[in-house]
């Protein structure tokens, strides 16, 4: 009789086992948990009071600068952001928005040392939430874009399923952290206390940028993975 010729069985592809899955993960969760510190921490230091580091605004001030920055933001991310894809990649793209937002966030609590000078103040202020909306916009986009494209052949599910359950955790712990770390920098009693928790998101951020230096643009995942 004729012998049946087996098959050799697929070995099983195990998702945490890749290194730019994981890599992609740890960014990921690193830029969702410092822009949450970040929109938990800001509207807290500008409505705080000038004797206290803050800026004394009232809720329709934070409100004005809040929207008026994302307004401004919304011509880099239709024309700028895909351009610099295009050009250089999504993960440089990451990482020049890491880079930008680890500097941005030094910017709140120097804008308190000029609180005393509206017109500078508010110019400074608008710049500093556009920054914010296009670091924002080129490191969130890019690393989708790069999950989207980092799964093995059939994984893609299990690893936005697992992106979304790490992103859950962030965003129930993160605000609650944000509050703890203004509220941990008023108990300093020191000078400039304002920059505490701005620094620390700042270094968050420079960490985060270093963990996607390992990244690969899509391109590059999708050739790794022969899809």
């Amino acid at each position: 009789g004729l012998i049946k010729e087996e098959k050799p069985e697929k070995k099983e592809v195990r998702l945490l086992e890749h290194q730019q899955v994981l890599i992609v993960l740890a960014t990921y969760v690193g830029v969702a948990l410092v822009f949450i510190l970040y929109d938990e921490v800001f509207p807290i230091f500008c409505a705080a009071p000038i004797e206290k580091g803050g800026l004394n605004f009232s809720s329709q001030d934070i409100g004005v600068l809040i929207g008026l920055g994302g307004l401004a933001c919304f011509p880099f991310s239709m024309v700028v952001y895909p351009y610099v894809v295009k050009r250089k990649g999504e993960a440089w793209a990451a990482q020049v928005g890491f880079i930008m937002s680890s500097l941005m966030f030094l910017g709140p609590p120097v804008s308190s040392l000029m609180a005393d000078q509206e017109k500078f103040l508010w110019a400074f202020l608008l710049l500093l939430s556009f920054f914010r909306n296009a670091a924002a916009s080129m490191s969130f986009t890019a690393i989708i874009t790069i999950m989207n494209q980092v799964a093995p052949e059939g994984k893609l599910g299990e690893l936005n399923g697992i992106g979304q359950g790490l992103g859950s955790i962030v965003r129930t712990v993160g605000p609650a952290s944000g509050g703890l770390l203004w509220a941990a920098s008023m108990k300093m009693h020191v000078a400039y206390h304002q920059f505490f928790a701005f620094s620390l998101m700042s270094m968050i951020s420079a960490g985060v940028y270093y963990v996607s230096t390992y990244l690969k643009n899509s391109e590059e995942n999708v050739h790794v993975h022969g899809k």
